[in-house]
């Protein structure tokens, strides 16, 4: 999954659940108890335009801090792996992700507080009509959406930080995404690795690129349509055959692989 699909999947779950939640706390407010919708319009449609610049300005200066530490630390991390000739990490591109959504419920903090200095007393009646306006319970539905956006980055975080391939000079070292545990094969147990230049993907359509499949005397394989990031198609011939080569071992060339040979 591209990190832009992976985006929008995300984007798209947490609108869901804010919705979910938004029906499951409405606004506490009743409109007889203070100004009503239409009075306090006129004083803060221009506010909220503003508080809602204010957020996604903020959001997207801390994206950027929060991506480098997210992305040095991943670099930390891979320092401590044993060494290989070749060691995959996934991309720093990939420590976006959260480091927006992480950076959205940072921003909402800074936010907050430029509101209430700018309004002072009116900020009460600013938050009476951002909840008559959104009919739902703003703190209530934060509460509980902070903590799932934060366990939904720390997951992401942990699978990040726990996925690589290390081919050293006597053994491969896979730690799939969804796993948090490796497999160490060593060299002497490849039996073959086998290429094509497409493959079945899981919709059923055809991709037409170069994909190399390693097949281990356990019976288990590893595809590099699932490897941490993406080498150029040089990179990998030279790896794979170099691989190969090392353990005695053919390349083998089939047509395509279907899903069941990945």
């Amino acid at each position: 999954m591209s990190g832009f699909l992976t985006s929008l999947v995300a984007a798209l779950a947490v609108a869901g659940v804010v919705a979910v939640l938004a029906r499951r706390f409405p606004a506490r407010v009743a409109p007889d108890d203070g100004p009503s919708l239409e009075e306090l319009k006129p004083r803060f449609a221009r506010v909220e335009g503003l508080a809602a610049a204010v957020y996604l300005v903020t959001a997207a200066v801390l994206t950027l801090p929060i991506w480098w530490v997210l992305a040095t630390g991943a670099e930390l991390r891979a320092a401590l792996l044993p060494d290989a000739e070749h060691t995959l990490i996934v991309l720093s591109l990939y420590w976006v992700i959260p480091a927006m959504f992480l950076a959205l419920v940072a921003a909402a903090v800074p936010t907050t507080a430029v509101l209430r200095r700018r309004l002072g007393a009116a900020y009460r009646d600013y938050e009476r009509y951002t909840a008559l306006k959104a009919r739902y319970d703003a703190r209530q539905v934060l509460r509980i959406l902070v903590p799932l956006v934060g366990a939904g980055c720390g997951v992401m975080i942990v699978l990040g930080l726990d996925f690589y391939l290390l081919i050293a000079r006597d053994a491969i070292v896979i730690n799939r995404y969804f796993s948090l545990g490796e497999e160490r094969h060593a060299l002497v147990d490849l039996v073959e690795v086998r290429t094509a230049p497409a493959f079945t993907a899981p919709n059923g359509n055809t991709v037409h690129r170069r994909l190399y499949v390693l097949v281990f005397a356990d019976g288990s394989r590893y595809a590099t349509s699932y490897l941490p990031r993406d080498p150029t198609p040089a990179e990998q011939r030279v790896m794979f055959t170099e691989l190969a080569r090392r353990a005695g071992r053919p390349v083998v060339e089939v047509p395509i692989f279907t899903r069941a040979d990945l």
